[in-house]
């Protein structure tokens, strides 16, 4: 019965403190905020591990390793340029690109395969399959300037490459025009100025007519490493004109030959100042005698008397 009557204490003093809670607004606003508290604290906890997991949305691209050595290549127009990508692993997917504007490249090639309209432009890695080399046939000056190797791999590798083109020229020894006597050798000399690759061929031209394998009396053309030569034995009137020296890889150069009959043109005036001479000695000797022709009758008469 005691125990009964203690149980029934307990309830009524549990639901006097609920009250008194309810009715003070001091206790009210600390037990608020003690609860304010708590949840905030959840709150930041829910926060901090949110954070510990990243996104798809707001997770950082692959990792990319850029070769900040810009190589520099140099290339003649008229060969064929050559661009150097070496990679670590095979089955990897290489791009060559090409700077355009400030921020703007064209994609060239996709491994063997060219995305270019230009056909000039392809990528092989047949020789060496480390090293996926970018191919210009016939550079032009507009191919000039900064190309962009990329290489997907984990991290991705990006590596640049400049190209710098060399115009090289032909020379003719001797210049234009080159005058020589008729039955005396003619020899034309053409080597190539600037030049870093041998020509795959050097063609000479008469007029508009390719001479290489057309050449008669003992004529002959010898090929070098930056040159050619022609020679002509002898120089016949029909050998005269215009001739061209034409490098695979090199700007063209001609020479104007001038084939002059008989001798030269200072032998020429020596001839004629000795035929002037003896035609003044000649009339000089025809007034002699017509003096003394004259003279002879009149001295006769005189011895006559």
């Amino acid at each position: 019965m005691r125990h009964s009557h203690n149980h029934s204490t307990s309830i009524v003093l549990l639901v006097l403190v609920l009250v008194a809670e309810t009715i003070n607004p001091a206790v009210a606003e600390r037990r608020n905020a003690d609860h304010s508290k708590h949840h905030k604290d959840a709150n930041g906890r829910m926060q901090r591990s949110h954070k510990s997991i990243k996104s798809p949305e707001n997770a950082k691209p692959h990792n990319e390793v850029t070769n900040k050595k810009v190589a520099v290549v140099q290339a003649q127009t008229g060969t064929v340029a050559v661009l150097h990508c070496k990679i670590k692993h095979n089955n990897v997917t290489v791009l060559w690109l090409k700077k355009q504007g400030n921020d703007s490249f064209t994609l060239l090639t996709v491994n063997a395969s060219t995305h270019s309209w230009d056909k000039r432009f392809y990528a092989s890695n047949e020789k060496d399959n480390k090293d996926w080399t970018l191919h210009i046939m016939y550079p032009k000056e507009s191919d000039q300037g900064l190309y962009e190797c990329q290489i997907f791999t984990e991290p991705k590798t990006r590596v640049f490459v400049k190209l710098e083109l060399i115009e090289a020229r032909a020379e003719i020894f001797g210049g234009s025009p080159k005058i020589v006597k008729a039955g005396s050798p003619l020899r034309l000399s053409c080597v190539l100025r600037r030049s870093i690759d041998p020509p795959m061929y050097i063609f000479w031209y008469h007029e508009d007519r390719m001479i290489n394998y057309d050449l008669m009396g003992g004529a002959a053309v010898r090929h070098g490493r930056q040159g050619s030569e022609l020679v002509i034995p002898r120089a016949e009137p029909e050998h005269a004109g215009n001739y061209s020296c034409v490098p695979s890889n090199a700007r063209q150069v001609s020479v104007l030959v001038d084939v002059k009959h008989g001798h030269s043109e200072k032998q020429a005036a020596i001839q004629s100042g000795t035929k002037t001479s003896a035609v003044k000695a000649t009339w000089s000797q025809m007034y002699f005698w017509n003096f003394i022709a004259m003279l002879i009758p009149i001295l006769t008469f005189h011895l006559s008397r």
